[in-house]
């Protein structure tokens, strides 16, 4: 079951909504935030404080080394995705950081929850334009019908 192509399909789904997209952005911008805070207060923050920010952008970091893991068991080429750019950030910016001193692979998370909510809205646009698509498909066809009906309906 845990390879099956019905809950590949499931997960890559979930990846692919916007509530998805919104929750890892939220989840970037919280380690970024974090981040950035600390950055610009150096030497005021108190021991507690930075152990709970840690705290925080560890357990952010599982989310994110989570979704990386879902993301290279779902592709179908995965050397190709490591070895891409995205592939690559995504992978950097997973790790459960525990030490102040990789912010950067920490704001990597930001850059990472942004570029997740680009791809769940332009996958949400891409949705809304093969619905109106569809619509317009069928009106056309229910038209067809219509006008066929009418004209078997004349001619009788």
């Amino acid at each position: 079951m845990l390879g099956t192509p019905e809950l590949k399909a499931r997960v890559s789904r979930i990846q692919e909504t916007i509530w998805y997209s919104i929750l890892i952005l939220l989840l970037a911008t919280i380690a970024g935030g974090l981040v950035i805070y600390e950055l610009t207060h150096r030497g005021e923050l108190s021991e507690e404080f930075l152990a709970r920010s840690e705290g925080i952008d560890f357990a952010i970091g599982l989310v994110f080394m989570t979704d990386f893991l879902l993301t290279i068991w779902i592709v179908p080429k995965k050397l190709v995705y490591l070895f891409s750019l995205s592939g690559f950030l995504n992978f950097l910016s997973s790790f459960p950081l525990e030490e102040n001193g990789y912010r950067l692979l920490r704001l990597l998370r930001f850059t990472r929850g942004v570029r997740m909510a680009q791809a769940g809205l332009q996958s949400q646009q891409e949705l809304a334009k093969q619905q109106e698509l569809r619509q317009q498909r069928d009106k056309t066809t229910k038209l067809a019908t219509i006008e066929r009906e009418g004209r078997i309906t004349n001619s009788a």
